[in-house]
């Protein structure tokens, strides 16, 4: 018997019935658009963190605080890249890819 694998995107309907902050949320997990946003994150953050706590991370003088602040200073890259990827992008960009193209087709056959 064949199993039913649960869909890893949320379906076009439901994306409409979602409110625009949901949506927007979803984007933050999106497989299409993650590895860029952490590889932009770990570059920009990285030299960030440097720029600021280097010389506290080198001489081992970081407070709790200061590494919390670490924290954001990756988040805050990653959350830009998303951000610009997904203004990149049309809106049913969750839809599955097999949905897009069929979409397209027809809209080239009329």
């Amino acid at each position: 018997m064949q199993q039913h694998r649960k869909q890893s995107h949320p379906s076009e309907s439901s994306l409409l019935n979602m409110s625009p902050a949901k949506q927007y949320c979803l984007k933050f997990i999106n497989r299409e658009l993650t590895p860029t946003a952490i590889k932009f994150a770990l570059i920009v953050g990285s030299f960030i963190s440097m720029t600021n706590y280097g010389s506290a991370i080198l001489t081992g003088k970081m407070t709790r605080s200061a590494w919390m602040a670490v924290g954001l200073t990756y988040l805050i890259p990653y959350a830009v890249s998303i951000h610009g990827q997904s203004q990149d992008r049309p809106q049913n960009s969750y839809v599955d890819q097999d949905q897009l193209i069929r979409g397209s087709d027809l809209k080239a056959s009329v």
